[in-house]
C-alpha cells in the first residue's frame, strides 16, 4: 500500500536496479547449475554448492552484488517513510495506514537521577493487537537552563516495514504521541551482512567440509539472517536512553554491569551510587566532573574503563600496537615465504627446450578447459 502510485522516480530506479542485479545473478548461478547436473546427475542444490566451493572468489562476489541489491532496495524504502502526529487523552486512538494506536495515558516519576514520563501505548495492525509499548521521555536537571530532554522509542519490526511509536510531550494528562513508518529498513540491514559474508567468501580461501548438507547450510544462513532484524531492534532500544555519567560507571554489587543497566534484585549500591550522582548534579558538576570525583570516592575501579589520561593511556595504545606490530610482522614472514618460494622456483628453471615447449602447450590445453571444468 506504501508504494502505490509512488512517482519518486529515484526510488523506482533503485528498485530497478536491485531487481535487475538479484535476478541476472540467481539466472547465472541456475544455468551453471543446471549444466553441472546434467553432467554430473547431482539434484540442483548439490551442483550449485559445489560450484561455489569449487570457485569461491566468483560465487562470493556474486553474494556481495546480492547483498548490495539488497541494500539498496532498504536505501529506497527511506523515499516512502511516513509519519503522523496528535495529541491524545486517555482512551483516545490515533489511526493511520493500517495502523491505530491507542493512548491509555502516562506515568510520572523520579528514580533519583531524572524524571521520567512513561505512556502506555497499544498498537493495532489491521485490526490485530500486535503488542502493547511503553515510550518515555527523560528528564535531566529539570527546570535549569541546561536542561536534557531524551526520548526513548518503541519499535515494533517485521520484514517489511518498522512502525516508531513516540511519546513526544506529556500535556497534562494528555500526550503527543507520533507514529513514524519506515518501510523496508530491514532490508538496509540484511544487505549489509549478506554484503560482509560475500566478502568474506571471496577473500578468505577456505572450503566448507565434505560432510555437509547444503539444506542444512542454507537452513542455518537464512535462520542467521533472519536474525539481524531483532538484533537491530534491540540495538535501537540499548542506545535509545541511558544516563551520560551512569554508563561510564560500573555497579559495585557482583553483576559488573555498568550503573544504568544492573538489574540484580539483591542490588544495594545502585541506589546509592545514583543517589550520589544525583545529588553531585545539584552541586553542578558536569559530566567529566562527576566521573572524577566517583573515581575519588570510590577509587578507580569504579570506572567501567581506564582513563585517557598518564599511565592509563597505556590501556588505550597497547591493543592497537599489538594488532599492528602482529600485522607488520605477519606481512613480513609473507614476503619471506613468497621470495624463498620464488628462489626456489628460479633454481629449478634449468630445463630444456623441449620441456618448456611441453608446459606452454599443456597451460594452453588447461584454458581451453576451463569453463569445461567450472561446469
Amino acid at each position: 500500500a506504501h508504494f502505490a502510485g509512488t512517482n519518486n522516480w529515484m526510488a523506482e530506479l533503485g528498485f530497478g536496479i536491485a531487481v535487475f542485479i538479484i535476478s541476472a545473478t540467481f539466472t547465472d548461478v541456475y544455468i551453471v547449475a543446471r549444466a553441472r547436473q546434467k553432467s554430473t546427475k547431482e539434484s540442483l542444490v548439490a551442483s550449485a554448492a559445489n560450484l561455489i566451493e569449487r570457485n569461491q572468489r566468483r560465487y562470493g562476489g556474486f553474494l556481495a552484488h546480492i547483498g548490495m541489491a539488497i541494500l539498496l532496495i532498504g536505501l529506497a524504502g527511506n523515499a516512502f517513510n511516513m509519519e503522523t502526529e496528535k495529541y491524545l487523552a486517555p482512551g483516545e486512538s490515533l489511526e493511520f495506514e493500517n495502523y491505530r494506536v491507542q493512548y491509555d495515558g502516562y506515568d510520572e516519576s523520579n528514580d533519583g537521577h531524572r524524571d521520567y514520563f512513561r505512556a502506555k501505548l497499544t498498537l493495532f495492525r489491521d485490526g490485530k493487537n500486535i503488542g502493547t509499548s511503553h515510550p518515555e521521555i527523560s528528564v535531566y536537571f529539570p527546570g535549569e537552563d541546561r536542561e536534557i530532554r531524551n526520548s526513548e522509542v518503541a519499535i515494533h519490526s517485521t520484514l517489511f516495514e518498522d512502525a516508531y511509536l513516540i511519546f513526544a510531550e506529556p500535556q497534562g494528562e494528555r500526550g503527543l504521541i507520533r507514529l513514524m513508518i519506515n518501510p523496508l529498513i530491514t532490508f538496509f540491514w540484511v544487505g549489509t551482512l549478506v554484503t560482509v559474508l560475500g566478502s568474506i567468501l571471496a577473500l578468505v580461501p577456505w572450503r566448507f567440509p565434505r560432510y555437509r548438507s547444503p539444506k542444512g547450510t542454507a537452513a542455518v544462513m537464512i535462520l542467521f539472517l533472519l536474525a539481524i532484524p531483532a538484533s537491530a531492534q534491540e540495538y535501537s532500544r540499548a542506545i535509545g536512553n541511558r544516563d551520560p555519567v551512569a554508563q561510564q560507571l560500573t555497579c559495585q554489587c557482583s553483576c559488573n554491569m555498568p550503573l544504568d543497566k544492573c538489574d540484580m534484585a539483591s542490588c544495594h549500591s545502585s541506589g546509592n551510587l545514583l543517589d550520589e550522582l544525583a545529588g553531585l548534579r545539584l552541586d553542578g558538576l558536569d559530566d567529566a566532573a562527576m566521573v572524577k570525583e566517583m573515581a575519588v570516592r570510590h577509587t578507580k575501579v569504579i570506572l567501567n574503563a581506564p582513563p585517557k589520561e598518564g599511565f592509563h593511556w597505556i590501556g588505550w595504545i597497547l591493543p592497537f600496537a599489538l594488532f599492528l606490530i602482529g600485522l607488520l610482522g605477519l606481512s613480513g614472514w609473507l614476503l619471506m615465504k613468497k621470495s624463498s618460494v620464488s628462489d626456489s622456483a628460479d633454481a629449478s628453471l634449468n630445463v630444456k627446450k623441449s620441456d618448456l615447449d611441453a608446459i606452454d602447450v599443456a597451460l594452453k590445453d588447461q584454458d581451453r578447459r576451463f569453463d569445461e571444468e567450472e561446469i
